[in-house]
């Protein structure tokens, strides 16, 4: 061990595999020092970090000068040994495990502890945005997910990177994205689908207009039911439809209460018309 200068060491992320940086990490340090020395490699008059990316950005931001580290020279050997330790500790981030995949995509054994499928257990390069690799890492997703995008036109992975940095999405919600537009993709061209990104102002909104072009038969019968409920509701009436329009029946039903007379249970049943029986019959 020995004690290095803060300004010694060129910060790069070549080997950050850690989850994102919380600032609170920074007060810690400097409420109660550093609990685990850096792992530095010696680069000329100054170094790099091996392991220690997060506890460098937090005594930067608690204004520490100097710090224990340990040098090392066996960068191959030491990186295999953050990455066990880092995902054995729930710490191993979404990019670290690309960072895995590509030096140690033959370490079968290691790709089997990480849990790293075969589809993925390679030294080539991710062609995905970096902004969208950043989503990914603060969601800490499934390694899975890449395939799933890489199945996608380029387009449409840019409208997932504009959508994402200008309005931000719910990871479950992007998931549930993906897979309708790889649906719609079998079915018809792309432009439909970037249009849908352009112009929807939220992911709950998106969803709903992909749904829109994947089920059209659905949509259209959900958007006639909840019009239609809501005519059945102002008139006193509660009209409900079984999940997926299944069974072909729809119940109707109205809600007594202590005071309820029966010229108000009549009086609301006389507000149906052979026109309302008709739309109801036409969605089931």
């Amino acid at each position: 061990m020995f004690e290095a200068d803060i300004s010694d060491v060129v910060y790069d992320e070549e080997y950050k595999i850690s989850r994102p940086y919380n600032q609170n990490l920074s007060i810690s340090i400097k409420r109660s020092g550093l609990a685990n020395p850096l792992i530095l490699i010696e680069n000329g008059s100054s170094f790099r970090i091996l392991s220690g990316h997060n506890r460098f950005m937090a005594m930067r931001d608690a204004s520490i000068a100097k710090f224990i580290a340990v040098k090392t020279v066996s960068i191959h050997e030491e990186f295999r040994k953050e990455i066990i330790k880092k995902n054995y500790s729930g710490l191993l981030s979404f990019s670290g495990k690309l960072k895995a995949c590509k030096y140690f995509y033959s370490d079968t054994d290691l790709m089997n502890e990480l849990g790293i499928p075969a589809s993925r257990r390679t030294a080539n390069d991710i062609l995905i945005p970096d902004s969208i690799l950043d989503y990914f890492n603060e969601k800490d997703a499934p390694l899975k997910i890449l395939d799933e995008m890489l199945m996608l036109d380029y387009d449409i992975i840019s409208a997932y990177e504009s959508f994402i940095t200008a309005k931000g999405f719910k990871f479950a919600l992007f998931r549930e994205s993906v897979a309708i537009v790889s649906d719609i993709l079998k079915l018809t061209g792309k432009e439909d689908v970037i249009s849908v990104f352009d112009n929807a102002s939220e992911d709950i909104i998106l969803i709903k207009e992909l749904k829109r072009i994947r089920y059209p038969l659905m949509s259209s019968l959900l958007e006639k039911s909840a019009s239609l409920s809501e005519r059945f509701r102002n008139a006193g009436m509660n009209l409900t439809f079984p999940q997926n329009f299944d069974g072909g029946f729809a119940d109707i039903s109205i809600r007594i209460k202590k005071k309820t007379k029966a010229s108000d249970f009549f009086g609301a049943c006389g507000k149906l018309t052979d026109s309302d029986i008709d739309d109801i019959i036409g969605i089931i």
